[in-house]
Parts: C-alpha cells; sequence; structure tokens
C-alpha cells in the first residue's frame, strides 16, 4: 500500500505542531527543529540549535525564563511527560502564549531526550484575559451559553454569581450551580420562560442582538431583575452559542415599582374603598389601602401568602351563600386562569361583611400593574 501521509522526518518536520527535540543532559540544547517551529516563531535553524546552549532559551518573554527553566529541570528528573505555559516573543517583534507539551526519554545509550510539541493559544489566552477583564473591573454579569434546545452555560462570571446569590457548596449539599449549567432555564422564573425562548429565537434566526428587562431566580428564592444583551457569536471551537452581558438593577425595579403603586393608588383610592396587591413574583397579597383598615390590620402593607390569606377573607367576610363563587373566582385569578377580555379586565360582583358588621354589595376587579402584579381594587 502506497504511503500517502510522507515519511516519519516530513510528518515531524511540517505536520505536527512545533515540534523539537531536546538532549536533557547539560548543556540543555534542541537538536531538531521542525519546519513547523520555524515558521511558528519566525526563526531559522541557525538561530534555534546549538550543541554549548539553549538558544531556545533566548526567545522566551523574560518573564517567563524562570519557569520554562523550572519545567526543564523536572524532565531532566527521568522519564515523565508535562506541560508548561509561556510566552514567546517571535522575530518580528510580537509576543504568543504556547502551550509545551514535553515528554523525556531515556535512549540506549543512556542519554536524556525531550520530545516537544508546541501549541500555540493566544487567542485562547486573549479571550479567557478579556473575560477576566469583564469579571473583575465591569460589574456586570456575563454567561455564555450554547444554542440547543435546552442551553448549558459554559461560563458564568463572578458578578452573574454575585446577582444570583449562589453560595459555597458545602460538604453533602446539592450543587444548584451544575444544575443551573445544564439547563439555564432553571434561573429563569416559570411565567418568563417563553417568552425568553422567543427571544433566543429570534437571535438565533435573525443574528442581531437583542436587549431587554426580565427577572431572574436567585438561590435564595427572591428574584433579581436585570437589564441584559443577548448575542449569537462563534467560539473558539467553531461552535455557535450565546452570550449575555446582564446589569443587576432590582433596586431601581422596586423603587420604579413603588413609585408606580403610589400613583395608582392616589388616583384608585378616589373611586375604590380597598386596594390590594397580588405578587405573583413573591406568591403574597397585601392590603395597600382602606378607607377602614379595622378588617385587614392583618395584611396592611405586609404581604401574605396568596392564596391562603385569600382564603381566610373569604371564610371570614364573603356571605355564605356566595362563598363558592367567590372562592373559585380568586382560585381562577391565583392559578392564572381568569382571562382579560378585550374590553374589561376580571371583575366579580359578592355580598360580604363591611367594617361595620353588616352585609354590602360588593364589587370588585383586578387591575394589571405588570406582568408580576395585579392590583384587586373594590367598593
Amino acid at each position: 500500500m502506497k504511503n500517502i501521509f510522507g515519511t516519519a522526518e516530513e510528518i515531524l518536520n511540517y505536520n505536527i505542531n512545533g515540534f523539537h527535540e531536546y538532549v536533557l543532559d547539560e548543556p540543555v540544547h534542541l537538536c531538531f527543529a521542525s519546519a513547523n517551529l520555524c515558521a511558528l516563531m519566525g526563526a531559522s535553524q541557525d538561530e534555534l540549535l546549538s550543541e554549548t546552549e539553549d538558544l531556545y532559551l533566548r526567545w522566551l518573554h523574560p518573564a517567563d525564563r524562570e519557569l520554562y527553566s523550572d519545567f526543564i529541570h523536572e524532565l531532566q528528573q527521568g522519564e515523565r511527560a508535562l506541560k508548561a505555559q509561556y510566552r514567546i516573543i517571535k522575530k518580528d517583534g510580537a509576543v504568543i502564549y504556547v502551550e509545551d507539551s514535553m515528554t523525556s526519554r531515556r535512549l540506549e545509550d543512556g542519554r536524556l531526550a525531550g520530545y516537544s510539541v508546541l501549541t500555540d493559544i493566544t487567542g485562547l489566552k486573549n479571550e479567557n484575559d478579556n473575560l477576566r477583564f469583564l469579571n473583575e473591573t465591569i460589574p456586570c454579569g456575563f454567561l455564555k451559553y450554547t444554542c440547543e434546545k435546552q442551553p448549558r452555560i459554559t461560563y458564568i462570571n463572578n458578578q452573574m454569581l454575585k446577582i444570583l446569590r449562589f453560595p459555597e457548596i458545602k460538604e453533602g449539599e446539592l450543587d444548584y450551580l451544575e444544575l443551573c449549567k445544564e439547563n439555564i432555564f432553571l434561573m429563569i422564573p416559570m411565567e418568563e420562560r417563553r417568552k425568553f425562548t422567543l427571544y433566543l429565537n429570534r437571535v438565533y434566526t435573525h443574528g442581531v442582538p437583542m436587549a431587554g428587562e426580565m427577572p431572574v431566580l436567585r438561590c435564595d428564592g427572591t428574584r433579581a431583575y436585570v437589564f441584559g444583551w443577548v448575542t449569537k457569536c462563534i467560539n473558539e471551537q467553531g461552535r455557535e452559542e450565546f452570550q449575555s452581558v446582564c446589569m443587576d438593577i432590582t433596586k431601581r425595579h422596586y423603587v420604579k415599582r413603588a413609585n408606580e403603586a403610589r400613583r395608582y393608588i392616589k388616583a384608585l383610592s378616589d373611586v375604590y374603598d380597598k386596594i390590594f396587591e397580588y405578587d405573583f413574583s413573591t406568591n403574597t397579597v397585601k392590603c395597600l389601602y382602606a378607607q377602614d383598615y379595622s378588617m385587614f390590620k392583618w395584611i396592611k402593607n405586609i404581604p401574605m401568602q396568596m392564596e391562603e390569606a385569600t382564603e381566610k377573607w373569604i371564610a371570614a367576610n364573603v356571605a355564605e351563600e356566595e362563598k363558592a363563587s367567590v372562592a373559585e373566582f380568586f382560585r381562577a385569578f391565583c392559578q392564572k386562569r381568569l382571562k382579560e377580555t378585550s374590553s374589561m379586565p376580571p371583575q366579580i360582583e359578592y355580598r360580604a361583611l363591611s367594617s361595620k358588621g353588616d352585609v354590602k354589595l360588593y364589587r370588585g376587579i383586578f387591575l394589571k400593574m405588570d406582568d408580576s402584579i395585579s392590583l384587586y381594587c373594590c367598593r
């Protein structure tokens, strides 16, 4: 069979990254420098080969020469395979990062030889430096994740870990971070996952970055709100991936929401006797306004579990014959089964006890503030 791959010398010379051979006995020196290595460094064989000194050392960045010397010293201790990363200054002055994979072997004549393959990792090193810069100097979360139907996180910086409040893992505890890395949707609230999927599909299909606000789930059960960008890139392996940069706007979100709520209440209190806030992000309800708070002291600006508090109020105040229908109305709302019509939001009419103890007819309506908050107003 004809050898289509060339001779062993040709393969070593041209086809293996930066291949070269050492004599590791003193004085350490290169005894073979491949054409591939010379092309990588911009050097000639005469500038690398010598029987009396290690000319290769001259090409190393001054700050990395001690690391390289320690690397060679370890290889001189016997047969082994080691790796090291260091910088080389090419003939044109450019600095490149390389990974040196060397195997030392004792020859039959007793000499110790080294066989080295040199890989240019400059692109990868520069990317890691850029990620480290983002990680250490910019107060933004940064994520890289796959373009699969269930995206997997391949990189997450420290700032994003802080935003999501990932704790240190103790022995025997569940590693929630690893779970989230396998499925990014675990960090997205259930009601936001469809919207997030649509964003990713648009970015992937059209190749255009998108920006917007959205909530994310923290490890402690609370929510953070972020403003971020999603873009599609090609990574160093040539694969498509999503990248996101996120800013924590949680404090701003709550301040803005509180201001909006005050404006709503000021306007609505002229029309309605009572106003309750139903918050789906925390699954709670609280009384924001009442002309007479005596019946609602227990939830006056105190968040209570949504369905439990509603059931307690219905049992104590709604007329007996209407409890079932009122309970079903609020249950459907809490379970998001109530649909707004094009003209009117969800509303109900029922009889219940007033603060004076008599039974009155009440009309209630749910007014949506945002994706998480609705106000129940009645009179």
